[in-house]
């Protein structure tokens, strides 16, 4: 699949943890300095002369044999190796001082041996189990993808997971969890990537610059103005360092961008206001519904309908009686509660499948109780309580706003599927399958390690005795 360039000013969310490791060596500033800034003095050869040395007038050339004079102490640079001490180094070592030789170099100096290092011997024994520390599982049209960073925010739950689940069912677990954050962050680098297409070049470092400062200075201050109070609280509470955060912050800005692009084409007409509430006419006019409280209980156990009786009569809420012991096992459960949808008007609607039951009902008002009702065949005794009726039906107007909200919601998801896949054809990406297969290898080394034992479900259970 062919690369789509990419100008060095649009690459700053892709790029930005290589310039955080490069800013040593760099002009181009890290993400904790502001992109405007002036670079400040770059180290030169100059640098590490000493005070009284004199000036370099060309290039150096170094002599095989012949001592050079440095700066002491040096010991043991890579690829040069001091040789054997001269007549007078081993004489003051041993405490007789002897006068130098000719050929005996000042004291203070090491000769540089051209001869390449000795690497032979055996290789020192390794201190522990071998650890991967961190790899890079693809690209995303060029920015790296690194197993820490990726893994970072789903770590607590796969260790978690790890002490719960069998290994087959926490392995289906993390790559579900690692495809969904695959997939979220693909799109993300992608709609970023097309956002910062629609911006003119001119203005793009610009309005990057302003972004990353504005969300920096809101990042420190809400720490103090302390860049270490920073990185500490994003370490704790997202486990992202402060170049992370703001990375992340930026991309969202982005992402936000594309879709206001998007969201800015969209028109809803009345026509489709209109036909959405037509066919979706039960959603917006569902019939009304009483809400009943209720108390049963057996006409023949007499002291158990004085009891209710007395207790409605001295003011005790009838909610309360409803949910004591007075009332019928399968009412007190709720309370009592009962809600009963009905069509027409509420003086002729149809409530429960007695008639003295609903004839009560029909006669109620909300906040007004009946009872004791005796029915079937004065077997039974109820209590009836209307708390309220509730009509939750719209009319047109009334929904109008929230129907062009939806009609608008599913034609932005429609276009940001049809820009993503267009967006998916020209990027340059590894292979998701393949990303997430080295992912969950890295997850499962990690969190769920071949000798880490699966939970026993029966554990701690007790068995029969």
């Amino acid at each position: 699949m062919p690369r789509r360039p990419q100008p060095a000013a649009c690459r700053l969310l892709a790029a930005s943890v290589l310039v955080l490791l490069l800013g040593a060596c760099s002009s181009r500033p890290t993400l904790l300095e502001p992109l405007t800034s002036t670079p400040g003095p770059r180290l030169s050869a100059s640098d590490f002369r000493q005070p009284d040395a004199p000036a370099a007038v060309g290039p150096f050339v170094q002599t095989p044999g012949v001592p050079v004079s440095v700066p002491p102490p040096i010991t043991d640079p890579v690829g040069v190796s001091p040789t054997a001490p001269s007549n007078s180094a081993a004489a003051a070592q041993s405490g007789n001082r002897t006068p130098a030789g000719p050929n005996d170099p000042a004291p203070g100096t090491v000769v540089v041996d051209p001869n390449p290092p000795n690497l032979t011997g055996s290789a020192p024994a390794p201190v522990g189990r071998p650890m991967l520390i961190d790899v890079k599982v693809g690209d995303i049209n060029g920015r790296p993808v690194f197993a820490n960073e990726f893994l970072a925010p789903m770590e607590a739950r796969l260790r978690a997971l790890s002490l719960e689940l069998p290994r087959a069912s926490w392995t289906r677990e993390a790559r579900d969890s690692i495809r969904g954050a695959l997939i979220t962050t693909l799109q993300s680098e992608l709609l970023a990537a097309e956002a910062l297409e629609s911006i003119p070049p001119a203005a793009r470092e610009v309005g990057l610059t302003r972004v990353l400062n504005a969300t920096r200075q809101r990042t420190l201050a809400r720490a103090g103005g302390s860049i270490t109070e920073a990185q500490r609280r994003l370490l704790e509470e997202r486990n992202q360092t402060l170049e992370q955060f703001l990375r992340e912050q930026q991309e969202a800005q982005l992402v936000g961008l594309s879709r206001e692009n998007l969201i800015r084409g969209i028109q809803v007409s009345g026509r489709d206001i209109e036909n959405y509430y037509l066919r979706n006419s039960d959603t917006f006019n569902p019939p009304p519904s009483a809400r009943f409280r209720r108390i049963d209980a057996v006409a023949a156990q007499a002291q158990t309908v004085a009891n209710i009786t007395e207790a409605l009569a001295r003011g005790t809420p009838f909610e309360e009686v409803a949910a004591s012991n007075l009332n019928a096992p399968n009412r007190r459960a709720n309370a009592g509660l009962v809600v009963v949808p009905f069509a027409g008007e509420y003086a002729q609607g149809e409530f429960f499948n007695n008639a003295e039951l609903n004839d009560a009902a029909r006669r109620l008002r909300p906040g007004e109780w009946a009872g004791p009702i005796t029915y079937f065949n004065g077997q039974l005794v109820t209590w009836l309580r209307l708390e309220r009726v509730t009509d939750d039906s719209r009319t047109l107007y009334e929904a109008q706003i929230q129907i062009s909200d939806t009609l608008r919601q599913q034609e932005l998801v429609q276009r940001a599927e049809e820009l993503i896949a267009r967006l998916r054809e020209r990027a340059s990406f590894t292979s998701e399958t393949e990303m997430i297969d080295r992912l969950l290898a890295i997850a499962t080394q990690r969190y769920y390690p071949p000798e880490q034992a699966e939970p026993n479900p029966g554990a701690g259970v007790p068995g029969p005795r």
